[in-house]
């Protein structure tokens, strides 16, 4: 289950950036001030979504896997 953080920076970063892989260490002002959360909460937001799968980090490039918890068991229930 994802905090309500990691949620909310979520949403930011796929109605920023959608499936495309970016360079979020870039974009971490626009993100930052989206989410109104600081830095360090926005990047353990992301480090969390990494390490739940949401987020897939290669490279110094980042993409959305998952754009919401719903959308994830919405495609895992389908198995």
């Amino acid at each position: 289950m994802l905090s309500d953080r990691a949620r909310k920076v979520l949403s930011v970063v796929w109605h920023t950036f959608g499936h495309e892989q970016a360079d979020y260490v870039a974009g971490m002002h626009l993100i930052c001030q989206r989410s109104r959360y600081t830095e360090q909460q926005v990047r353990d937001a992301l480090n969390e979504l990494v390490k739940t799968g949401y987020l897939h980090h290669k490279d110094g490039l980042t993409r959305v896997l998952w754009a919401s918890p719903l959308d994830r068991e919405k495609h895992e229930g389908r198995r």
